[in-house]
């Protein structure tokens, strides 16, 4: 559904609170005041049917909606739900209402299906829903306070959404506390209608919205989430808080939210993958998203610590390493320049430290030199105030040497509130001073683990492998066989071909028919052996250790003796002696789909239980995170087997990634062997599932099912695909190419530059919601991007825009006619039905080249004319 709506959630001209009005405690009369008192200036209104206080001066009491001589923006209902169902099933009008916040839970049966009857009331009058068992909504810039919370918080750029109105409360106090203000604060409570992803979808365009915070027990529409928070991150940071990390407290969440809720862990890595930092305490939450309002994001992990006191220095790179934040090391030219300047210290390396007794000149020649270094992109200059400096004349002293814009930090301690007035004064540089050195470092390290995510995390591997020959259409074949409307295990023989499709390494093993061929096998292979009985259903297999052939004789009379319902027996290596023994596979989340996971298997994983996980698709990056994530990771460094796993976990995603069905997938024990990991024990459950793959992922791969090998009329080959993060640079050096009109015609004024952040939204995309291909050919040998089409999904208004540019020397060659019928396919596959367009009037080219493609004109504003094409 559109965010269209939303709208006038976030901007209401008129609010209504439909409910009982009573004298004393009464909920619609706590919310009625708090709406008045806050002097929103926009019109309020009520209804209730019972009445017993008097009509406020400002409002008038109504008996029916209908009685409404306008539409309202934002209707808050204070009764039970299944009476917010009856009020609403009497409204005559359609668009009456554009919103409605439902401030119960669920209490019975009735309200059950009162929820499904109020969605489908909700398409037919077209409103949207927020709750149920929401406290309201707050926007400090229009003076709206429709809650359950009495104060008005401050004015900032903070949004705040928050499933449980204790946590706002418990937030907004402590914000109170601390100065911080907010642009929104959103009870979003049981999710039913307007989730996570449409809010954040909203606050992508919201530019005074500079952070977004959450309290997430629950999403509702997974893949819309990560979608949105994944196209947001990349230009403002989101933080989260998510509960239920153990089993109780995941019950309780389930009861409230009324629906099965994912594993804690499975959340993580999905904040993880979509840039999110997550955090484990409210507070936590909300300092991290006071600061990255302020900060500026930093270029690298190269940060400088300059104090003048050991102690703090040593306190300083005490909490770095807590938080696993590298010093690095000062060179040797730049040790011998300060060696000059702090000619009494023995210590001029990363923290630099000039000693308490060092003046201000001296302190200042000091970072100076450390400025001018390419070590260092930032500096955190602690000092402690002893009456040897003026603070404020430090740090205009230092700004005025800072020539080449490099991000510092100012630390004093022992200050009193004199010293915190007179700096908070200073134009520009408050947010760059700090009286607390934790809030320091927390304001670096926040700005680090933001710019990890965003350049590390969102990577989107491919949807086919090109690296492995894998047969595709053998799995396929038997993986359909056993997928039914239950979860079915599929037999081991039929598992172990499967994973050999996926060329997963199996230990080899050999049907034997009788005593003597068991006796060939085994003096082939070489002893020990493994005897392997498998049962008639396939679904149990036991093994047994053979040290010589009479063992096997015994054992093998033993099998066929006495035991029942046989299948098979299978002769195979015994593996002695192995380092290390893992198991690793595939589950499926109840929210979150499948995810690949790694930890000790056999009988260690009782000792260790913990495992690492990672939602795919995986690429051999995101498998190395996977592994570094887990205990294993050294010593499978030192085992030299880290490639080897990687490939392993690769090969497992690309499984997943081609079959929906597969539920669960578990290889225990793998344990290495000769330089090699090998499969021992198996199975794999699967059933059903009518959703197409990939789609039964919440994160979509890279789509290489869409590259295309074509030709110019001039014969010159071009290779069309979907872009990629790795062609950042390419991508640069195509926007520097082009001339100054092309520049205006694309971004409607001329641009001279473009920003990494804009760089990361152009070639960083979610192919869930967009789509951006671009046209490849060799010049002198060299790969460059000749093209670029885009076409982009705007939430408020449910529209695909296109937008296509052709490198100029390569325009007029039939590089666009390529890349708008590429586009137009990928369109319709995606269900498409319309695309549309902005040209400047003046560029007449392209308004005739959209022409000949089927465009019509639809609108024209001023100097723009609007395009729409019907798929």
């Amino acid at each position: 559904m559109s965010i269209k709506q939303l709208e006038k959630l976030f901007n209401p001209g008129h609010i209504s609170v439909i409910g009982n009005l009573h004298k004393g405690a009464c909920k619609g009369n706590t919310l009625l005041k708090n709406l008045l008192y806050s002097d929103f200036q926009g019109k309020i209104s009520a209804v209730s049917k019972e009445c017993t206080i008097a009509e406020p001066e400002s409002v008038k009491i109504l008996q029916s909606i209908n009685q409404i001589d306008d539409s309202v923006d934002i209707a808050v209902f204070t009764t039970p739900i299944e009476e917010v169902l009856n009020i609403l099933q009497t409204c005559k009008d359609k668009d009456k209402i554009s919103n409605v916040i439902i401030t119960e839970g669920v209490q019975s049966l009735s309200d059950k299906h009162a929820v499904t009857q109020l969605l489908e009331l909700s398409k037919k009058l077209n409103f949207r829903i927020l709750g149920i068992h929401s406290i309201g909504i707050i926007i400090p810039e229009l003076n709206l306070n429709a809650s359950f919370y009495s104060d008005m918080p401050e004015r900032g750029n903070i949004a705040f959404v928050s499933q449980s109105g204790a946590i706002i409360t418990s937030v907004l106090d402590y914000a109170k506390r601390n100065n911080i203000g907010f642009k929104y604060i959103i009870s979003i409570g049981s999710i039913i209608d307007v989730d996570f992803g449409d809010i954040i979808d909203f606050l992508w365009g919201e530019n005074n919205v500079k952070s977004t915070m959450l309290y997430i027990e629950q999403i509702k529409n997974v893949r819309k989430f990560l979608s949105a928070a994944r196209h947001t991150s990349r230009i403002k940071p989101i933080l989260a808080v998510k509960s239920g990390n153990n089993p109780h407290s995941n019950e309780i969440i389930q009861k409230r939210m009324l629906k099965e809720v994912g594993n804690y862990n499975v959340y993580d890595n999905a904040f993880r993958r979509a840039g999110i930092i997550r955090v484990d305490k409210i507070d936590e939450l909300l300092s991290a998203a006071d600061i990255l309002t302020k900060v500026k994001i930093p270029e690298s992990d190269k940060i400088c610590i300059i104090t003048n006191s050991g102690g703090a220095g040593v306190l300083a790179v005490d909490e770095f390493h807590n938080r696993k934040l590298n010093l690095h090391k000062i060179n040797n030219d730049l040790k011998k320049n300060l060696k000059n300047i702090l000619k009494e210290s023995e210590y001029c390396d990363n923290p630099v430290d000039v000693s308490g007794s060092a003046n201000e000149k001296v302190l200042i020649e000091t970072a100076e030199i450390c400025i001018k270094s390419s070590d260092f992109d930032t500096f955190m200059i602690i000092l402690v105030i002893n009456g040897l400096y003026e603070p404020s004349y430090v740090i205009k002293e230092i700004k005025n040497k800072n020539i080449y814009n490099k991000r510092l930090l100012f630390v004093f301690l022992g200050g009193n509130e004199y010293y915190y007035l007179k700096l908070s004064k200073l134009e520009n540089i408050n947010t760059s001073v700090f009286f607390n050195l934790n809030e320091a470092i927390d304001s670096y390290y926040y700005g680090v683990s933001y710019r990890h995510k965003l350049r590390k995390l969102i990577a989107t591997p491919t949807r086919f492998s090109k690296t492995f020959n894998f047969n595709h259409n053998k799995a396929e074949k038997i993986i359909e066989k056993y997928c039914k409307e239950e979860v079915t295990e599929i037999s081991f023989d039929k598992s172990e071909e499967i994973l050999k499709c996926y060329e997963i390494p199996v230990l080899p093993s050999f049907e034997v028919k009788n005593l003597n061929h068991a006796f060939f096998k085994a003096d082939k292979i070489g002893y020990p052996v493994n005897i392997v009985v498998l049962s008639n259903n396939f679904q149990e297999k036991e093994f047994k250790k053979i040290d010589s052939p009479r063992m096997l004789k015994k054992s093998y009379h033993e099998v066929i003796d006495f035991k029942k319902n046989i299948n098979k027996v299978l002769i195979e290596k015994y593996i002695e002696n192995v380092d290390i023994v893992l198991q690793v596979g595939i589950k499926t989340d109840n929210e979150l789909g499948p995810y690949i996971f790694l930890g000790l298997g056999g009988k260690y994983k009782k000792i260790m239980k913990e495992t690492s996980i990672m939602l795919p698709p995986l690429n051999k990056f995101l498998a190395l995170r996977l592994i570094e994530r887990s205990y294993l990771s050294d010593f499978l460094k030192n085992l030299g087997l880290v490639e080897k796993l990687e490939e392993l976990l690769v090969k497992l995603s690309y499984l997943s990634s081609d079959f929906s069905g597969i539920r669960e997938l578990v290889i225990d024990p793998l344990v290495n062997y000769k330089k090699d990991f090998y499969a021992l024990d198996f199975k794999i459950k699967v059933k059903k599932n009518e959703i197409e793959p990939p789609y039964h992922f919440v994160i979509l791969p890279y789509p290489n099912n869409y590259e295309f090998k074509e030709k110019l009329p001039d014969n010159t080959e071009i290779l069309i695909r979907p872009i990629k993060p790795e062609d950042e640079e390419m991508h640069l050096d195509f926007f520097y190419s082009l001339s100054k009109e092309t520049n205006y015609y694309r971004f409607f004024s001329y641009r001279k530059r473009l920003t990494h952040e804009q760089l990361a939204s152009f070639t960083q995309i979610d192919y869930n919601r967009e789509v951006a291909i671009v046209a490849v050919a060799k010049e002198n040998g060299k790969e460059k991007i000749v093209g670029v089409n885009r076409l982009v999904y705007y939430p408020n208004s449910e529209k695909y825009e296109f937008a296509i540019v052709v490198r100029d020397q390569w325009q007029a060659k039939g590089v666009g006619k390529i890349l708008m019928d590429k586009l137009f396919r990928i369109a319709k596959d995606k269900g498409i039905k319309e695309i549309y367009g902005s040209v400047l009037a003046e560029n007449s080219k392209m308004l005739n080249f959209a022409k000949k493609l089927g465009f019509e004109i639809i609108d024209t504003e001023g100097e723009i004319v609007y395009i729409r094409l019907k798929l």
